[in-house]
């Protein structure tokens, strides 16, 4: 049963939907060339003789891709409102491509023809006669005019392979005649000829007629010949000399001088943060007239077409330390490379001496020191401060880590106004320091039936002591006189709490550290000037051997000696477990400076700095022990991993399935330094200490990072992490 011829069915029918068959066809078997399927091209046939490889069945389209046929042919064109020619003779070149019977018309370029020459005729089928009939290569012989669009061509000549395929194939295509001339190739003849008579001397010495004309008739002039000499022999030498132009302003410059041209090139150096453009070039490259010496101008050159006699500057005219004039103005010349030295002594006989280099530094100028203007009320002082180191105005950085650990961490202290006036002597004051943000708030409790009422002295901010320094923690100490707001206090006591931070905290707090205030004591007892032994017992009013914290105060006093007040509360704290109300003896005070001691007739500041050298002396030993030993241990430590390094280039797929192996171990897929010796020891088996193991792990786990994920660790050996530490820094390895 057949379908219905309806839109769509014929695609069921002879479409690929009821096709059976799916073969695929052998595309890569050899097969007769094809043969064109244009009888017009076709129709031309050769014979056996003219083809290649002498009786092919190749088609003429095939046998005879890329030959061509050249003919020589000439038309006259008439040349009006000309002096010299009434006509001209223009000679073409037609040619016969024998693939597809096609012809092209083309005009060789002459110079100064004043024509547009070129292709005259396009490749094509060319019409020779009425009826259509496209022109072959048998309708033309030399020595016959053809006509094409309406031009007649005279064939005049035909190249070798031309003459010899005509004749193969039965044509004769004639003999070869000379083309007329005209006065235009007269005259072009003529100017070549007289060039070809020309003799030129250059640098390379005198090129004679014959020469020449071997060399294609070059009519190269006597400065073009020399031009060409100096390039071959100067190309890519360039001297360079450094320049200094004064014009009000101090400017440096490279100045450039190329020996294959002569030609002079400035360049400006500058500076960092000048303010000027970076302009390429100053002066770009070309000859520079030189100008008169002392007047520095150059003769204006007129604008006629004479010969000038006007100089150019030369390598001559460049010796260190003389000026030179370009554009009128006057640059000095400094200084020359190594090469540029080199070639003026040898080249241009410059004695050395002549090119010393000239000191032209300009004597360093005092740094002008920027001047903070006061404060000027408004807002805190560092904020005010921001705007006179920084264009964009940003909040002061605070120290939040501190601010989160001493949060509530604050020191009391009472004080009382240096003054004479009674009444002011009176008054007691409670001043707060802030150990978070450096801050201070004082308060005044009231009293009463005095008259002055009590509050908030000072709000909380941070102050200035003696006008000129923000005050710290350590500035406030009982015993202290300190001035706040053009006001004198004395601090006469603190509370428990802030006894205790102070002991706790003694390398910031020296008042409070007895070590130091022992050395002292140790110092005063040994001197026999500072009287202290003596006075000890002759305070003890009442026999008892023990004086009380107002006693040795008094006594401390007497005799002159710097202790102040918070230093003698921290000997009888230390001495009494933390009470200053108690009494101090004679014997617990010997027993805790250090017993019996040698008396010695200098002064106790002498015995004092000398004990401060001997401590500053061990501890510059100790300080130059721990380097050595911190040197020594990272040196082993630099040994065992190049171990490491060494081993996991080698075995690389090895080193990455055991750190896998134990990563997937671990819940959290990290591995710790225990781990990580087990690797290196049972594992992979490296040949190193366990010394050089164990400080290896030290520099790859330190305390903040006692576990590393995996993926982090072999960062870490192929030094890519973002870790501050890494392999290659602990190997030593420089990049």
């Amino acid at each position: 049963m057949s379908l219905p011829l309806m839109p769509g069915t014929n695609e069921l029918v002879h479409g690929d939907l009821l096709r059976v068959n799916y073969r695929k066809c052998h595309t890569l078997a050899s097969r007769d060339p094809p043969r064109a399927s244009h009888p017009e091209r076709d129709t031309f046939v050769m014979k056996e003789s003219a083809t290649s490889g002498g009786g092919s069945l190749l088609p003429a389209s095939l046998a005879m891709d890329r030959k061509v046929l050249r003919f020589r042919a000439y038309f006259k064109e008439a040349v009006n409102e000309s002096a010299t020619e009434t006509d001209r003779t223009r000679q073409v070149i037609l040619y016969y491509f024998l693939e597809d019977n096609t012809l092209a018309v083309v005009e060789p370029r002459q110079l100064n023809s004043g024509m547009n020459q070129g292709t005259l005729i396009k490749r094509h089928k060319i019409p020779i006669d009425g009826k259509g009939r496209p022109i072959t290569y048998t309708d033309i012989r030399l020595g016959v005019d053809i006509s094409l669009y309406g031009k007649t061509f005279r064939v005049f000549d035909c190249d070798q392979f031309t003459r010899m395929f005509c004749e193969k194939n039965s044509h004769e295509v004639g003999e070869s005649e000379s083309p007329p001339e005209d006065a235009f190739g007269t005259l072009t003849k003529a100017k070549f000829e007289a060039n070809q008579k020309r003799e030129f001397v250059g640098g390379i010495g005198r090129l004679s007629t014959n020469k020449t004309a071997a060399a294609g008739g070059s009519s190269a002039t006597r400065e073009e010949v020399l031009s060409t000499t100096q390039f071959l022999q100067n190309d890519r030498k360039v001297l360079k000399f450094k320049a200094v132009w004064d014009g009000g302003y101090r400017r440096n410059f490279n100045l450039y001088f190329f020996l294959a041209d002569g030609c002079i090139e400035l360049i400006e150096v500058l500076p960092p943060n000048s303010g000027r453009d970076p302009f390429p070039s100053f002066v770009r490259r070309r000859k520079c007239l030189k100008a008169d010496s002392a007047t520095g101008s150059v003769r204006n050159s007129d604008l006629s077409f004479q010969k000038s006699d006007q100089q150019y500057y030369t390598a001559h005219d460049l010796i260190v330390g003389k000026e030179i004039y370009i554009c009128g103005k006057a640059f000095l010349l400094y200084d020359c490379d190594a090469f540029t030295r080199n070639y003026l002594i040898t080249t241009l006989n410059v004695p050395p001496s002549d090119l010393q280099t000239v000191n032209v530094s300009l004597p360093e100028k005092a740094a002008v020191k920027a001047v903070i203007p006061p404060h000027n009320g408004f807002g805190d002082e560092e904020d005010s401060l921001r705007s006179c180191k920084q264009l964009a105005l940003r909040c002061p950085v605070k120290d939040i880590r501190k601010i989160v650990e001493c949060g509530n961490l604050m020191l009391k202290f009472e004080m009382e106004l240096v003054t004479t006036n009674q009444s002011d002597s009176m008054r007691r004051f409670v001043l707060t320091y802030y150990i978070a943000d450096n801050t201070v708030s004082i308060f005044e409790p009231a009293l009463r039936n005095s008259g002055i009422l009590g509050g908030r002295f000072l709000q909380r901010q941070k102050v200035k002591i003696d006008g000129n320094r923000y005050a710290q923690a350590a500035d406030f100490f009982v015993g202290a006189e300190v001035t706040i707001s053009h006001r004198q206090f004395r601090v006469i006591s603190t509370d428990e709490r802030s006894l205790v931070y102070m002991e706790q905290q003694s390398r910031e707090f020296d008042k409070s550290n007895i070590d130091t205030i022992m050395n002292k004591l140790q110092a005063m007892l040994k001197s026999q000037q500072s009287g202290l032994k003596e006075a000890f017992a002759t305070a003890d009013l009442d026999g008892s051997g023990c004086l009380n914290y107002l006693e040795f105060l008094d006594l401390v006093q007497s005799l002159n000696l710097p202790l102040v007040e918070q230093e003698i509360i921290t000997i009888l704290r230390y001495l009494n477990s933390g009470s200053q109300t108690s009494e101090i003896s004679y014997s617990d005070f010997m027993s805790l400076v250090g017993g019996d001691l040698e008396s010695r007739d200098e002064s106790w500041e002498d015995i004092h700095s000398e004990w401060v050298k001997e401590k500053e002396t061990e501890k510059n030993i100790a300080v130059a022990e721990r380097v050595k030993l911190q040197e020594t241990q990272d040196g082993k430590a630099a040994q065992g991993m190049l171990i490491f390094l060494q081993e996991y280039e080698k075995r690389r797929a090895l080193f990455h399935q055991e750190l896998k192996v134990i990563c997937d171990f671990t819940e959290d897929g990290t591995i710790s330094a225990t781990e990580f010796k087990r690797v290196c020891r049972d594992k992979l088996r490296l040949q190193m200490t366990d010394i050089q193991l164990d400080l290896l792990c030290q520099k790859l786990f330190p305390p903040s990072l006692l576990r590393i994920p995996y993926r982090e660790m072999i960062r870490l050996i192929s030094n890519t992490t973002s870790y501050p530490h890494s392999t290659h820094k602990i190997a030593r390895i420089r990049k």
